[in-house]
């Protein structure tokens, strides 16, 4: 699982947050780290020549300071399309996983490596572990939790084999959660009362629904070797759900699903992962549905 991570580096402090988070998987997982630095086309040969050097020798310091932990690394520097190229990258190899920040632009001529993460996080096959880098270093906390959001789908639950085994490598707890969202009906006032109960026996039916999937689904997981599990279910949107548990539990990484409709009662996860991405300071692994986002 995870033979190489890929961190794409654009030369910003920012962009380098990522790094004490990699250190902390590759070192159980026995990664390789790959580590890369594309310069956008179109600049000046003698310009690029410097860059390139510079570049190298940045990346090189960095090299150095994994391998110092066991760590074999490796780096490059290409020229093209950051997206492009990161993705291209992660495809060469199986069992990749590509860890970026979500925003390194900190000079000019630097990545805005806020859209390149969005590109990427939507168009590579390769699992994405994005972090929200914060205005000073912060050193990556001690992971302990590993989150696990479900909707009861098919789709989102392509993220647990994920979950599973990173749960396992590093020792972890393994927490699902699902949501119950609100039920959404037409208020008319001549139906009174009895459109409120109805409310809330539909509400009530959701959330047993709810539990009776989440008592199904931690036993499978148990059954698949995690003895620490524990399922969550908890009424509101998606979105508010899951950055609560998140927010309850330090040294957590969430692993989701990125990609796809799974039907009109459930979420539109792009759009969930997109604002626990954005919302959260806590890192988040996105896992490949197979399925293309609605848009």
């Amino acid at each position: 699982m995870f033979k190489r991570i890929l961190v794409p580096l654009d030369g910003s402090l920012l962009a380098e947050q990522v790094l004490p988070l990699v250190q902390a998987i590759a070192e159980p997982l026995h990664s390789a780290v790959e580590l890369l630095t594309v310069i956008a086309p179109g600049t000046l040969y003698d310009e690029r020549l410097g860059k390139e050097q510079v570049f190298h020798n940045a990346l090189a310091k960095i090299a150095g300071e994994l391998e110092a932990h066991h760590i074999r690394t490796t780096y490059k520097v290409v020229e093209g399309d950051p997206a492009q190229e990161i993705i291209s990258e992660a495809e060469r190899a199986p069992d990749t996983i590509i860890a970026m920040s979500t925003h390194g632009r900190s000079g000019v001529g630097r990545w805005a490596l806020g859209s390149v993460a969005d590109r990427v996080a939507r168009h590579a096959t390769a699992p994405a572990l994005i972090v929200h880098p914060q205005t000073s270093y912060v050193a990556a906390p001690r992971l302990a939790t590993a989150i696990a959001p479900v909707d009861g789908s098919e789709l989102a639950e392509q993220a647990l084999p994920v979950a599973r085994e990173l749960a396992k490598a590093l020792s972890l707890s393994l927490v699902l959660v699902r949501a119950v969202p609100l039920p959404v009906l037409i208020s008319d006032a001549q139906y009174g009362a009895a459109l409120g109960n109805y409310y809330q026996d539909v509400l009530d039916m959701n959330q047993q629904q709810a539990e009776e999937y989440m008592d199904r689904a931690t036993a499978a997981q148990k059954a698949a070797g995690i003895e620490n599990v524990n399922g969550i279910v908890s009424i509101g949107s998606p979105t508010r759900v899951i950055l609560d548990v998140i927010s309850e539990m330090p040294g957590s990484i969430t692993i989701m699903t990125s990609h796809g409709r799974s039907g009109p009662s459930r979420w539109v996860l792009g759009s969930v992962a997109d604002h626990i991405i954005r919302a959260s300071d806590r890192p988040v692994l996105l896992v490949h549905s197979g399925e293309q986002q609605d848009t």
